[in-house]
């Protein structure tokens, strides 16, 4: 007979884990000792099925996350834990330090390479990301200066400098053929 959930559970959390240090007053993490993924979250098995604890813990508490909902560790502070696998907030199935969030929100949170780009207000060559209207060297940019592709519109790129490549790339274009109306000739 397979022990209940609730004591597996209970019997592979180690709730003297470290206290986050950004905030303190979270208290302890609780780690999971059990079976993790290669990212470093627990895993346990419920009917069969593996599931993420901090979803499983999340769940028991507040019922199930709304689609596209996520478990976000919020004892994880990008700017101290190591990255990856090695973040022992990912082990984390303390209660207190969960919350449901998007997945964007969760990203956006991680320190990630993806959360660091997408904090970003100003593109490499230093001109501002924006959504607003704005005029930069005399040129007003009705629509900001952000370019979202139509089919990933989760990213971005400068439009200004999108722009000054184009505009780069046909000047060149014209010059290695020929120069303005000129045919080429083979021979």
């Amino acid at each position: 007979m397979r022990r209940p959930a609730g004591v597996r559970w209970l019997a592979n959390v180690d709730m003297a884990g470290p206290v986050p240090a950004h905030d303190p007053d979270m208290g302890p993490c609780w780690l999971w000792t059990g079976e993790k993924t290669e990212q470093g979250y627990g895993v346990i098995t419920i009917d069969g099925k593996k599931v993420g604890v901090a979803r499983w813990v999340y769940e028991r508490a507040h019922g199930p996350l709304p689609d596209g909902y996520e478990p976000d560790h919020t004892c994880h502070d990008p700017t101290v834990c190591p990255p990856g696998p090695k973040c022992p907030h990912r082990a984390c199935c303390n209660l207190a330090h969960l919350e449901g969030v998007t997945h964007r929100e969760n990203v956006l949170r991680s320190g990630a390479p993806t959360a660091i780009n997408a904090a970003k207000e100003e593109c490499v060559h230093g001109h501002p990301l924006t959504d607003d209207p704005i005029r930069v060297n005399g040129v007003l940019w009705q629509g900001g200066t952000i370019y979202r592709p139509p089919k990933r519109p989760e990213r971005r790129y400068c439009l200004i400098c999108k722009t000054r490549a184009r505009r780069e790339s046909a000047r060149l274009l014209l010059e290695t053929a020929g120069g303005y109306g000129t045919q080429l000739t083979i021979g």
